[in-house]
């Protein structure tokens, strides 16, 4: 496993740095799954990508992502495996829409299209593997504690599981809508 993921490093430092196509075709032909590729994100540069070659690491990350797709979540921990990865790419998202990471003169294009590739990864990982993802919250009780919340008040909350799913699929919509994904 270790000498996998040092490949897989190793090939994506080639492809974003030298622009190397070669490399980057290797490492879509790696069978990588979500524990892989979160070690990619997180060997990218700084959390700030205030780089180009981290930002294009991260671009060709997510479409790793995108292109691996219907294996990522096939493992027994794939839930979770999955919502760590999307919790990292909010991060990164995060980071990259902070005011305080911008330098004088530097590329907002690159940043704006490697949000858009963030944004469109999370959109396709949450489309996929909604239910999977929900019934993970369920199992961890942040949607039980809650729904039980909920309950006792009577409030106008969405408080199960499909309305969640329903609110969270309908922003992820908004935010792709927004940016032009």
């Amino acid at each position: 496993a270790k000498s996998k993921n040092d490949v897989a490093s190793a090939l994506l430092a080639l492809r974003a740095r030298n622009d190397d196509e070669s490399a980057g075709r290797a490492l879509l032909g790696l069978p990588l799954k979500s524990p892989d590729l979160l070690r990619l994100l997180e060997g990218v540069g700084d959390a700030s990508l205030r780089s180009e070659i981290d930002q294009a690491a991260v671009v060709f990350v997510t479409d790793c992502v995108r292109g691996k797709l219907d294996v990522l979540g096939n493992s027994i921990s794939g839930a979770l495996d999955i919502s760590k990865l999307s919790s990292k790419l909010f991060e990164h998202l995060l980071s990259l829409s902070s005011t305080k990471n911008l330098v004088e003169g530097s590329d907002s294009g690159g940043r704006d299209y490697t949000r858009v590739s963030i944004l469109q990864t999370l959109f396709a990982i949450h489309s996929r593997y909604q239910s999977r993802l929900a019934q993970l919250m369920v199992k961890e009780g942040s949607v039980g504690k809650h729904a039980s919340a909920s309950k006792r008040k009577r409030s106008r909350s969405q408080s199960d599981v499909g309305s969640l799913n329903a609110a969270t699929t309908s922003r992820a919509n908004l935010l792709v809508g927004l940016v032009g994904g």
